[in-house]
């Protein structure tokens, strides 16, 4: 097994949620990729098909990426363009719809997305594109501009963790507030649980040397313009970065690709990146 993937390694929950979920997917995702030299074919197959996203998973990233290519003309001072955020993303829609399996985890293992998903997807789309510009976006424009989805490291315990945050800003009476954009549905979300936030909110803390008081944290569902806060305690924090360093540690105390065990599940198999080259997941999906 190589060692490249340790010079590189950073806790994230996307990590985490993969180490949880599989633990085979998660060495072919973050280790099995770099085996080899670049050109390889085994290594170029992985690092292709680590780019797969589900069809849920791809439609959101869509959608966020609409949504960033926006606030980051806001930043250069440039105007919105609404129409040519909705042509854009139809566009995307279009290509995808063409050749699904460039970039759909379904399609590429058999299971064809019809025309209709795909309609569905741009119909919805659509829709949350039209609410982030008429009913979200103005409760925003007139704040300060920090960052917008740029990958950032901080370390706990000299433990690097990565974070991306959708949204940075900073308000009239100096808070600055941590915006996590949701494409799903809100009942599908307990902002009381959600980790991820308190990782964001433990990442603002270090970034602009603040104290949790001057730190807001929010969930904004672009489907009905509603929010979220998400509130955490100091001894919450203090608690989730103890288990941030455990986790971080048991990732990083694997010796061998045996010590990287299979959870085959049908239905995540069949979604899952790496069906068509992992043994449990072939006989799971294709029998």
């Amino acid at each position: 097994m190589n060692t490249y993937w340790r010079k590189i390694f950073g806790w994230s929950k996307t990590r985490q949620n993969l180490w949880d979920e599989c633990r085979l997917a998660y060495y072919y995702h973050y280790i099995g990729k770099w085996e080899g030299l670049p050109g390889e074919p085994e290594r170029e197959k992985l690092q292709k098909l680590s780019k797969l996203k589900k069809f849920v998973f791809w439609k959101g990233e869509l959608i966020h990426e609409v949504v960033r290519n926006q606030v980051e003309r806001q930043k250069q001072n440039q105007l919105f363009l609404q129409e040519g955020a909705r042509g854009y993303f139809l566009q995307q829609i279009e290509m995808a719809k063409q050749s699904p399996m460039s970039f759909v985890t379904e399609a590429f293992n058999g299971f064809p997305v019809d025309n209709e998903r795909f309609a569905g997807a741009a119909a919805d789309g659509l829709q949350q594109i039209e609410t982030f510009f008429q009913n979200i976006w103005p409760r925003y424009e007139n704040r300060t501009l920090l960052e917008c989805e740029k990958l950032n490291s901080f370390e706990i315990d000299r433990t690097k963790v990565w974070v991306q945050v959708d949204l940075i800003t900073r308000t009239d009476d100096e808070r600055t507030v941590i915006t996590d954009w949701k494409t799903g549905d809100e009942k599908w979300i307990d902002e009381s649980t959600d980790e991820q936030m308190g990782v964001y909110m433990l990442w603002a803390i270090s970034r602009f040397h603040l104290p949790l008081s001057s730190v807001s944290a929010e969930l904004v569902f672009l489907r009905s313009g509603e929010s979220k806060s998400v509130l955490r305690s100091e001894a919450q924090l203090q608690e989730l970065e103890r288990a941030i360093v455990l986790r971080a540690g048991q990732m990083l105390a694997v010796q061998s690709e045996q010590d990287f065990s299979p959870n085959p599940v049908e239905r995540k198999c069949r979604e899952c990146n790496f069906a068509t080259i992992c043994p449990e997941g072939r006989q799971r999906v294709f029998g």
